[in-house]
């Protein structure tokens, strides 16, 4: 894999890398951002040896996206958990409006 990485590597994908990883704060946003777009840091950090092994990325760069990586698995599993309240929380409602439907319905049919 590094060796085809060394092929490909041009100086604008080395530039692009070495600008979004510059420090290590950005380096984090990079490995967070890829892991939540991917939806795995295994993958992220797969492609992150690959790069440092091609000589793109430094180790300190590389840690960097690896703590990122590690901060985005932990960033998608808290967006998951908000979604997944927010749905329990719609369904509780609309269960509570249709229980509040079905009793008016019985005070209907029973005064009739």
């Amino acid at each position: 894999m590094s060796d085809g990485l060394k092929n490909i590597g041009s100086n604008t994908f080395r530039q692009i890398l070495k600008t979004l990883t510059k420090n290590r704060i950005s380096a984090i946003l990079v490995g967070a951002g890829i892991t939540c777009l991917v939806r795995s840091s295994s993958a992220t950090s797969v492609m992150v040896v690959g790069f440092v092994n091609a000589g793109l990325l430094s180790l300190t760069q590389a840690i960097a996206v690896v703590l990122g990586a590690d901060v985005g698995t932990t960033v998608t599993a808290w967006l998951v958990s908000v979604m997944e309240m927010c749905i329990m929380d719609t369904a509780s409602v609309v269960k509570k409006m249709s229980d509040h439907m079905a009793n008016i319905a019985d005070a209907v049919v029973h005064d009739l």
